[in-house]
């Protein structure tokens, strides 16, 4: 081979390769093109990813939030709905409510075919306690024997201060008279023994009438008449004691 066709075939390969330069060079270009979009597009869905997270952990806690205020919201709710039914000084139902339960019981009792009884709780001699020891020494008492009441009822029954120092006890779904009867005695029992209040030892007793569903009437309004009717009764005949006429 000549000098000069050496020369030409080196020239040609030169030629080929600066193209082939060439075309890895746009090639390699547009690759780097494409990386930068590819990482535009990384950076960006990145960036999207970061927002969707904190919009989630947003709703999260937004959720969060609202369940933490309905809990709220229905615990203030049920406050102020007990609040409505409960006497302010001892807890017990209120005279609203009790009225109420005896309805509930009136209308339970015809579809049951049951009896309920009302026992109407007065206590004797309570005036003076107020009159000579104050207000707040007799609503200390009346403390205490919502305390003994409630202590001898079935947690079927309810019990309400009806006001002042009377007593209403709704005993529902009764089989006989006796069943009546052995809660009266039960009561009369707690209350026998005095309540001993800042070195005062203070005696009680209460009178108790009692009224059973359906003889002695068939709404509220009526069986609390008949069972104040039936502890006057009994206070005229000296208290501490229950009847049921």
């Amino acid at each position: 081979m000549s000098d000069q066709t050496q020369k030409n075939a080196l020239q040609n390969d030169s030629v080929q390769l600066k193209r082939q330069i060439k075309k890895l060079t746009a090639e390699n270009k547009k690759l780097r093109a494409e990386q930068k979009n590819i990482k535009q597009l990384v950076d960006k869905n990145e960036a999207l990813l970061e927002q969707l997270r904190e919009v989630n952990q947003q709703l999260v806690f937004s959720t969060l939030n609202a369940f933490a205020e309905k809990d709220m919201a229905n615990l203030k709710y049920d406050e102020l709905e007990q609040h409505s039914q409960r006497d302010g000084l001892t807890g017990l139902a209120n005279r609203a409510f009790m009225l109420e339960c005896i309805s509930l019981a009136v209308n339970a009792t015809k579809r049951h075919n049951k009896n309920f009884a009302l026992l109407f709780i007065d206590l004797d001699q309570f005036k003076p306690v107020n009159d000579n020891l104050g207000h707040a020494m007799g609503d200390k008492i009346l403390k205490d024997v919502a305390n003994r009441l409630s202590a001898v009822m079935r947690e079927s029954d309810t019990l309400s201060r009806y006001g002042g120092d009377e007593f209403i006890a709704l005993l529902n779904e009764i089989s006989c008279l006796d069943d009546v009867e052995k809660v009266a005695k039960k009561m009369i029992t707690v209350l026998a023994q005095p309540s001993v209040m800042n070195e005062h030892t203070i005696p009680l007793a209460a009178s108790i009438g009692v009224a059973i569903y359906p003889q002695d009437g068939t709404d509220a309004k009526t069986l609390i008449e008949h069972a104040d009717h039936a502890m006057y009764h009994v206070k005229k005949r000296g208290g501490n004691g229950f009847t049921t006429s």
